[in-house]
């Protein structure tokens, strides 16, 4: 009897192979978690670009339904156009003999770029719609979204 209990357990606890085996799962389950949520954050990023984008389409598209005309404006409004300097910057203008910057100097998040799609969205006033069908492309993160304008003037 006194030789069986010097072998026996009398602090049970964790061998150091069961730790290591739940060290490494909870790694691997954080690992799996952190690129997901990655993913997830990149993904938003696109998204937000893509929300304000639609959000200044918008805003030109109401400037022109409303013919709300810039004091800086001599000339008859003709509407409003989102204008794109390049694949990372667009602007607003308001269309009165020239352009007058309503709202300039708008950027993508980095990482965010126009891939496809017109230079500019010309918005008539009064309700006249905008002269074509189009289609917006962004990119970013290895993820597309895509705008769509109609001539009626819906925007999805």
């Amino acid at each position: 009897t006194k030789i069986s209990r010097k072998f026996s357990r009398v602090n049970p606890g964790f061998t150091l192979i069961e730790l290591l085996i739940t060290i490494t799962i909870i790694t691997l389950l954080f690992s799996i978690g952190m690129a997901q949520y990655n993913q997830f954050n990149r993904r938003q990023v696109l998204v937000k670009a893509k929300d304000e984008l639609v959000s200044n389409l918008r805003l030109a598209q109401s400037k022109s339904l409303a013919a709300e005309k810039p004091t800086n404006c001599s000339d008859v409004l003709a509407g409003h156009k989102l204008k794109f300097v390049n694949n990372i910057e667009y602007k607003i203008v308001a269309v009165c003999g020239g352009e007058v910057g309503i709202k300039t100097d708008i950027f993508f998040p980095t990482l965010v770029t126009k891939q496809s799609g017109p230079d500019e969205i010309f918005f008539r006033v009064l309700s006249q719609g905008s002269p074509t069908d189009s289609t917006i492309t962004l990119q970013g993160f290895g993820e597309t979204e895509t705008i769509t304008i109609t001539t009626t003037g819906e925007i999805k």
